[in-house]
C-alpha cells in the first residue's frame, strides 16, 4: 500500500508541472490561491516545477501569517508539495502559526538549510519533507504533528538530537534512514508504530528511549530488507542504552531477523520499564555485549530465543510474575553464571538454557510442571541441581531435558526452601533435611527444626567430599537412601539414638570410616548402607535391629571385630558381609545366646564370643602404654588380649 500511495503522489506531481505553480508573488515569495472566498493561499515554488527554478528561494525566509495581493488580505495556510526542494542555498525559514499543512518534499535537498521549527498549528507533514538536508541540526516540531511521513528527515545526516511530540502517533517508513550523526532518540507513548527502515543507517544513534506505555509499540518491518539481511529495525544502529518501557508487537513469522534488536553487538545497558509485559521472540538474540539485564516484576512471558547467543550475559534474575521461559530463550549463553528462576515459572521451553556450559547450580521452583527436551544440553557445569517441583531429577539421566546429566549433586525437595546452608521441606508436618549446601569439614546437625524432630532425606549430603565428621541428634529419626554416600573423606560419624532406619547406601563408599557404630533403636539397616567403607575393623549393630539388607556391609573387607547387641538373632542374607570377613572377624554377641546365633544365618559363619558389654565406657582399637590395665577382678594384666579392662577406673573393650 505504501508503495501505491507513492507512486500515486509522483504522478500528481508530474501533472501539476503542466501549469504554473503560482498565482502571484510578494517579497519573494509565491503563492497559490487555495480558496478565494475564505481568502487562503498556500506558499508554491517559481515556475512550471519544482526543479524550474531551483534556487529562486535563498538565505534566510521569513512566511508571513497574512499576504496582501491587489488590495485582497489572504491567510497562509499552507506549504504545498516541493515549495522549496532543491534550494541549496536557503539557510533558514520561519514558518507562521498560520499554517495547518506542510507538503510533500516541501524541503527536500535544502542542503544549507540548519534548522527549522515546526509551529503548533501544523497538523500535517508530507513525506520526504527534509529528505537530504545534509546540513539540519536541529529542529522543533510541534506539537499538533500527528505523523513523521516516510523518509522525512532521510539523508539529513548532519541531524545530532530531535524530540519527538506527544502528538505523533506514527513514525513512516526510512524516516530517519541515513541521519549518520543521530546519537539519541526518544519514542514518546504516543507512538504507536514504527515501519521499517526507519532507522535504517542510523550509525551514531547509540541510545534510545521507548516511553513508558500501556499499549504496544507495533513495528513494521519490509520483508526483503529482514529476510535477505537477517537484521532488524536497528541493526545498523550502535546502541549502547535502551529503555523498553512498553511491549512491542513485531512479525515473528520467519528468521530472527524481524527482531528489532538482533545481534546488536554494542548494546550494554539495558532497562525494562514495569509497563512490559513480554519480552519477545529474539528481541535481544546476538546482543553479544549485553552482561546484565534487570527483568521487571511487569513481565509474564521470555519468548523463544529472546536471549539467545547473549553471550556475555552473565546473570539472570527471572521473577515470579513470568510464567514461561520459551524455547531457546537462552540458548548458548556460554557464561550465563547464575539463574534465578522465579516460583510463577510453570514451564521451562525446549533448549532454554541449552549451551549455558559455565553454569553450575539452579533451582527449580516448585511451580515448574515442564521442561522441555534439551533444556539444560551441553550444561557440562551444571553440577548441583535443587529441585523444590514435584518433578523428579536423577543423576545421569537425560529426562527433564538433560538437567541432572551432569549433576553431582541433585537435592530433590518438593515445595522445599532454603534456611542458611540447608535445605528442608516440610509434607505432612514432617520436616526433611534434604540437601547440605556448605563445605564444612566438621559438623553438628541442627538439634530440631521449630522445635520438631525430622529426618535426613535421600542424596541429602551426597559426595560432600570434604565433610569429615558429622554428628547427627537425636532429633533426627531416619537416614534417607545414599544421604551421606561417597563422602570420601568421612572418618567420624556419631548416630543420634532416635534414628530407627538407615537407608539404602547411606554410608556407602565413605572409605575414610574406620569404626561404625550404629546405636540402639535402629531398627532397619538398609541395602548396601555401609558398601564400600572399605577401612572399616570394628562395627557396632543396635541391640533393637529388626532388619538388614542385602550387602550392607560388602567391601568392608578389613573388619575383626564385630559387637551386636541384639538377643534376638536376625536372619539375614549370607552377603551382608564380603571376603575373608567370615573367617577373620570375631563376633561378640549378648552373654546367653551364643546358641541362638550359632543356629541363624549369617552369623553361625563367624566364631563367636559371648559377653556383657553393660557399663562399657569405651572400646579402644590397641593398647596404650601410658595406661594401666586390670581385669575385672582387680588384677593387673601385663600382656592384653581381646576383652573387657578397667582403665583408669572405666571399663574399655580392648578390640
Amino acid at each position: 500500500m505504501k508503495t501505491l500511495r507513492h507512486l500515486f503522489t509522483a504522478l500528481l506531481l508530474l501533472c501539476a508541472t503542466a501549469a504554473a505553480a503560482h498565482d502571484f508573488e510578494v517579497d519573494g515569495i509565491y503563492y497559490d490561491v487555495t480558496d478565494a472566498t475564505n481568502k487562503t493561499v498556500y506558499v508554491t515554488y517559481k515556475g512550471n516545477s519544482y526543479d524550474s527554478y531551483s534556487n529562486e528561494y535563498s538565505g534566510d525566509v521569513t512566511i508571513p501569517a497574512n499576504v496582501i495581493y491587489d488590495g485582497t488580505n489572504y491567510s497562509v495556510t499552507r506549504i504545498t508539495n516541493s515549495a522549496f526542494s532543491g534550494c541549496s542555498s536557503l539557510t533558514s525559514i520561519e514558518i507562521p502559526n498560520s499554517v495547518t499543512r506542510i507538503g510533500n518534499y516541501a524541503f527536500n535537498n535544502c542542503s544549507s538549510l540548519t534548522s527549522i521549527e515546526i509551529p503548533n498549528s501544523v497538523t500535517t507533514i508530507g513525506f520526504a519533507l527534509f529528505k537530504n538536508c545534509s546540513s539540519l541540526t536541529s529542529i522543533t516540531i510541534g506539537n499538533s504533528v500527528t505523523s513523521i511521513e516516510d523518509y522525512t528527515f532521510s539523508g539529513c545526516s548532519s541531524l545530532t538530537s530531535i524530540e519527538i511530540p506527544n502528538s505523533v502517533t506514527n513514525i513512516g517508513i526510512s524516516a530517519f534512514n541515513g541521519c549518520s550523526s543521530l546519537t539519541s532518540i526518544e519514542i514518546p507513548n504516543s507512538v504507536t508504530s514504527i515501519e521499517h527502515s526507519a532507522f535504517n543507517g542510523c550509525t551514531s544513534l547509540r541510545e534510545l528511549h521507548i516511553a513508558d506505555g500501556d499499549g504496544t509499540l507495533s513495528l513494521d518491518y519490509n520483508e526483503y530488507f529482514s529476510y535477505d539481511t537477517g537484521k532488524g529495525l536497528f541493526y545498523d544502529c550502535p546502541l549502547e542504552t535502551l529503555y523498553l518501557g512498553r511491549d512491542l508487537s513485531y512479525d515473528t513469522s520467519s528468521s530472527a531477523g524481524y527482531s528489532p534488536f538482533f545481534d546488536n553487538a554494542k548494546l550494554t545497558s539495558v532497562t525494562i520499564g514495569n509497563k512490559v509485559t513480554t519480552i519477545g521472540y529474539a528481541l535481544f538474540a546476538y546482543c553479544s555485549s549485553l552482561a546484565s539485564i534487570e527483568i521487571p516484576n511487569s513481565v509474564t512471558t521470555i519468548e523463544r530465543a529472546a536471549f539467545k547467543d547473549c553471550q556475555r550475559l552473565i546473570s539472570i534474575e527471572i521473577p515470579n510474575s513470568v510464567t514461561n521461559i520459551g524455547v531457546n530463550a537462552f540458548k548458548n549463553c556460554s557464561n550465563l553464571a547464575s539463574v534465578t528462576i522465579g516460583n510463577g515459572v510453570t514451564a521451562i521451553g525446549e533448549s532454554a538454557f541449552e549451551g549455558c556450559s559455565v553454569l553450575s547450580s539452579i533451582e527449580i521452583p516448585n511451580s515448574v510442571t515442564s521442561i522441555g527436551s534439551s533444556a539444560f544440553s551441553g550444561c557440562s557445569k551444571l553440577k548441583t541441581i535443587i529441585n523444590f517441583s514435584n518433578l523428579t531429577f536423577s543423576r545421569g539421566s537425560s529426562e527433564y531435558g538433560y538437567i541432572a546429566y551432569y549433576a553431582d549433586k541433585v537435592i530433590n525437595v518438593p515445595n522445599g526452601f532454603i534456611d542458611g546452608d540447608y535445605v528442608w521441606s516440610n509434607k505432612d508436618n514432617i520436616y526433611t533435611l534434604g540437601g547440605y549446601l556448605g563445605n564444612a569439614t566438621e559438623l553438628t546437625l541442627p538439634n530440631d527444626f521449630n522445635g520438631s524432630s525430622y529426618v535426613i532425606g535421600e542424596e541429602a549430603f551426597r559426595d560432600c567430599s570434604s565433610l569429615a565428621s558429622i554428628e547427627i541428634p537425636n532429633s533426627v529419626t531416619s537416614i534417607g537412601n545414599y544421604a551421606f554416600n561417597n563422602c570420601s573423606s568421612l572418618a567420624s560419624v556419631t548416630i543420634g539414638n532416635s534414628v530407627t532406619n538407615i537407608g539404602e547406601e547411606a554410608f556407602g563408599d565413605c572409605i575414610g570410616l574406620e569404626d561404625i557404630t550404629i546405636p540402639d533403636g535402629v531398627k532397619i539397616i538398609g541395602q548396601s548402607a555401609f558398601s564400600g567403607c572399605s577401612n572399616v575393623e570394628t562395627l557396632y549393630i543396635s541391640s533393637t535391629i529388626e532388619s538388614i539388607g542385602d550387602n550392607a556391609f560388602a567391601g568392608c573387607n578389613d573388619i575383626f571385630d564385630i559387637k551386636i547387641g541384639a538377643k534376638k538373632a536376625v536372619a539375614a542374607s549370607e552377603n551382608i558381609f564380603s571376603g575373608d570377613v567370615y573367617s577373620n572377624a570375631c563376633l561378640y554377641v549378648p552373654e546367653g545366646r551364643k546358641f541362638a546365633y550359632e543356629k541363624t544365618t549369617p552369623w553361625d559363619k563367624f566364631y563367636i564370643v559371648e559377653m556383657d558389654f553393660t557399663g562399657i565406657d569405651e572400646m579402644e582399637s590397641q593398647v596404650s602404654d601410658e595406661n594401666v590395665y586390670y581385669d575385672l577382678s582387680g588384677r593387673r594384666v601385663e600382656n592384653l588380649t581381646r576383652g573387657i579392662y578397667i582403665v583408669n577406673g572405666k571399663k574399655v573393650f580392648i578390640k
